[in-house]
């Protein structure tokens, strides 16, 4: 409870202002009720009496963060990771920006160098190993996915799915493709990006006969078709046929994906150049 929250920590400052710790706590409360201009006071209250208060400066990135100023907020978090080289998660907030910004190589740099202080880190260690996976760099996404597993087998969800998923989909292992992908519904039962995963494994999932049968009868009508009007649904349908049918279920197309978890629209959007055309194949 956010608002109960603020509450007990206003009073605290009215008894102490000099309270740092419960002023970064406010501050992180204001976040979350969305009340961004009263956290930057709060940083700001600090980072008068101490400009080089490393939590300061990282609380007011994660503010800049919250309010989409992604500058401002690389410049706080780095100045947060200069003035306290050990503070992980700062570094990791700073990997996140820079994921944002399409800038994968400071976003790598900077969750290694997390990593390197805490190794418990799951979600950094997992949004590393999507970013190799991205790159095609296979080998190291799989290195993270099962260090990831190893050292917090408990909270690496993420990783038991997208490991399963890029077993699988590189042909390799699908037993244990498989068993990590009943270990990742069993901790998030209604995740339907999960129970994607398990279902595309499981036999009785495929959809391959079904989307074979959409496609065959889909040219047969564009086959009457004058060459005009047929438009881009040739190669639409060739991309479905030769690269979707054997990667991808229905479940698929229910989610716009994120980075590393398996997305018919938008990996069909990388191929075509637009998602649109894939939505309409399946929302209609």
């Amino acid at each position: 409870d956010y608002d109960r929250a603020a509450v007990e920590y206003e009073k605290a400052l009215n008894i102490d202002p000099g309270m740092i710790s419960a002023r970064l706590k406010l501050a992180a409360a204001y976040v979350k009720k969305g009340m961004y201009d009263n956290a930057v006071t709060q940083c700001q209250k600090i980072l008068k009496a101490d400009s080089n208060n490393a939590e300061a400066h990282h609380m007011l990135g994660v503010v800049y963060v919250a309010k989409n100023q992604l500058d401002a907020a690389t410049a706080e978090l780095q100045k947060a990771t200069e003035l306290d080289p050990q503070l992980a998660s700062a570094r990791a907030d700073l990997g996140n920006v820079y994921l944002r910004r399409g800038m994968k190589d400071k976003a790598v740099e900077n969750y290694k160098a997390a990593l390197e202080i805490d190794p418990k880190m799951t979600t950094v260690r997992q949004s590393l190993a999507t970013i190799y996976e991205d790159q095609g760099m296979y080998e190291k996404a799989i290195e993270e996915y099962k260090k990831a597993i190893e050292l917090t087998p408990d909270e690496a969800v993420q990783a038991y799915n997208n490991l399963a998923w890029l077993l699988a989909s590189l042909g390799r292992d699908l037993d244990e493709a498989q068993r990590l992908a009943e270990k990742a519904v069993s901790m998030d039962p209604r995740s339907p990006v999960l129970l994607d995963t398990f279902l595309w494994l499981g036999p009785k999932a495929a959809v391959e006969d079904l989307v074979q049968e959409t496609v065959t009868a889909l040219r047969t009508e564009l086959a009457d078709l004058p060459a005009e009007g047929a438009g881009n649904w040739s190669e639409i349908l060739d991309v479905l046929e030769q690269d979707v049918v054997p990667r991808y279920n229905a479940f698929t197309a229910l989610r716009v994906g994120t980075l590393g978890i398996p997305s018919l629209i938008t990996w069909g959007g990388a191929r075509l150049g637009s998602p649109s055309a894939y939505e309409a194949l399946w929302v209609s």
